[in-house]
């Protein structure tokens, strides 16, 4: 009886499988997989190698999208906030910047749900250049990731050793946060800032390395020698804590810092809610980053590491998580990852290097074959509000929608090749549908409350003919004048519009200051500048002062 009843069960099982694949079994691009309780809502992308935003139901049909200029690509995220504005980080598609890795970026705009352009940030020439990610923040301002370039001469002041510089230059990271009603820059965080090296007593940042495990040991290297030494490539926000955790995969760790701080805290070892200023709170994945005698390592360039729940309290079942998509496990699979990060009822971190293994959570595998999941880099994991689990392989396109058991109940692949839609049958092979990360709205986010959601079509169906040409632009400075240069003290500067946002970097490209002005006329004070080489970058340009 007994052996009936498993037979009947699994005959069942079998027949709801065989209804599950059937609507779907000769898809190669779109849905391929869809169960009925696969999540309600709408995913978010924007693959690479051509300008469009698209906003897709569970079903594969386009409901929105938001176009650009041609020769415009990803640089690299997307987010749909909650008024329905569209955050987009984008860059030109081409290869020869003085600052160029993968993952680079260079404007970061705000625009609406009709696509009108309402603010616009840009950071890309030799000293620095947004990349990969953003986080939006609840006041309105945008964090952001950027590159900070340093001469070889300043790396080895700095304590890098010889041959870890391949080129004469390193890349080193910051965090810049970004107010667009200002247009300014209000608060940063600098990697530079928070370095230590065992190697060289005669250079800057010398000490212990293990004994100062909020700092950055500037010889830790996985990269060559190459100048994008640390390449963090996602940024998530906690407003709870006031903290923001960044994926940083040429360490294969995952790092949180204090954003409480002030501008000058986070520069310090002091200051801030945690009392840190700006050093490392937590770090976890690859201990061998600061520890002689290390444990196991466990991430492996890891990419879109985010808050579980980032409103999640003291006492909630997700206060302090983390999921992230780790990509390059040794075995050659890609998998989804969630991490406890905080002692139970406490705002205080678990020391990462005491059973580091612990942490784990849960590890989300593809149920049936792991090939599908595998991606080098990019690919995206987000935990949904009931549980599920959705990820997406970037390198291949691929998404799948796990519930809690660890079943499949939704699977895509991107119909996107050399940037342009392609029909159901068609075979796409790695890279052809590369896509950063996917994110998935619910059908009652704040953000979509009247707009129009009717699907237009399958995505793998459409055509999009039309080249727009005259988006509308933010209206810059076409004449401005600073004087006098080279200047003993100050600078004068007047423009035929509002200067908005200035920052001043010195030499080797370290963001000294930033400043906003309503005016067309400002006057900047260089009094406690040392004598040297200075650049203004603002909206309509960069520009090269000599302070005597």
């Amino acid at each position: 009886m007994a052996t009936s009843w498993k037979l009947l069960r699994l005959i069942g099982c079998f027949s709801i499988l065989l209804s599950f694949s059937k609507i779907y079994a000769q898809s190669t691009v779109g849905v391929l997989a869809q169960a009925e309780d696969a999540t309600d809502g709408y995913k978010l992308i924007f693959p690479h190698n051509q300008e469009k935003v698209f906003l897709l139901d569970k079903n594969g049909k386009l409901v929105h999208y938001w176009d650009d200029e041609e020769g415009f690509v990803p640089g690299n995220s997307v987010y749909i906030l909650p008024n329905g504005n569209l955050i987009k980080c984008k860059r030109l598609n081409k290869k020869d910047d003085p600052i160029f890795a993968g993952g680079a970026g260079a404007t970061v705009e705000i625009r609406s749900w009709e696509n009108d352009l309402l603010h616009s940030f840009t950071l890309n020439n030799d000293t620095a250049r947004l990349h990969h990610d953003v986080a939006p923040l609840p006041n309105g301002n945008i964090l952001m990731i950027a590159w900070e370039n340093f001469t070889g001469e300043q790396a080895l002041k700095a304590g890098r050793k010889p041959e870890a510089l391949s080129r004469d230059e390193l890349w080193s990271e910051m965090v810049i946060e970004w107010n667009p009603v200002k247009d300014s820059i209000v608060w940063s965080w600098h990697v530079w800032d928070h370095l230590i090296q065992d190697e060289f007593p005669d250079k800057d940042n010398y000490g212990n390395v293990e004994e100062y495990p909020g700092k950055i040991d500037i010889n830790y290297d996985e990269h060559d020698g190459h100048p994008d030494w640390l390449h963090i490539n996602s940024i998530a926000y906690n407003p709870v804590l006031d903290q923001i955790a960044l994926s940083v995969p040429y360490f294969n760790e995952l790092w949180v810092i204090d954003h409480s701080t002030t501008p000058e805290e986070s520069r310090s070892d002091e200051g801030g809610r945690a009392g840190k200023g700006g050093q490392l709170l937590f770090r976890y994945g690859n201990d061998k980053t600061y520890l002689e005698q290390a444990n196991e390592q466990i991430l492996f360039f890891q990419h879109d590491v985010e808050w579980v729940k980032p409103e999640a309290n003291i006492g909630d079942d997700d206060f302090g998580k983390m999921a992230l998509f780790n990509n390059r496990l040794p075995d050659t699979t890609s998998i989804g990852m969630v991490i406890n990060t905080l002692e139970a009822n406490s705002n205080d971190y678990i020391n990462p290097a005491n059973e580091p293994q612990s942490l784990i959570e849960k590890k989300i595998v593809h149920p049936t074959n792991s090939a599908l999941s595998y991606s080098t880099g990019l690919s995206s994991i987000q935990v949904l509000e009931n549980g599920h689990v959705l990820l997406l392989a970037g390198r291949t396109g691929y998404a799948y929608e796990l519930d809690a058991e660890g079943n499949i109940v939704w699977e895509y692949r991107i119909p996107i090749k050399a940037g342009k839609p392609v029909p159901q049958g068609t075979n796409l092979e790695i890279n052809n549908n590369i896509t950063f990360r996917m994110d998935k709205y619910p059908l009652d986010y704040q953000g979509f409350v009247g707009r129009e959601l009717s699907p237009m079509g399958l995505l793998e169906e459409m055509e999009f003919d039309e080249v727009i040409t005259d988006l509308p632009k933010p209206a810059i400075s076409t004449n401005i004048e600073i004087y006098p240069n080279p200047t003993t003290e100050k600078l004068q500067i007047e423009s035929n519009d509002r200067i908005g946002q200035i920052n001043i970097f010195n030499a080797g490209g370290q963001l000294l200051r930033n400043l906003s002005f309503d005016e067309n006329t400002a006057e900047i004070s260089l009094k406690l500048f040392k004598p040297g080489l200075y650049f203004l970058t603002l909206k309509n340009g960069r520009f090269k002062v000599i302070k005597q």
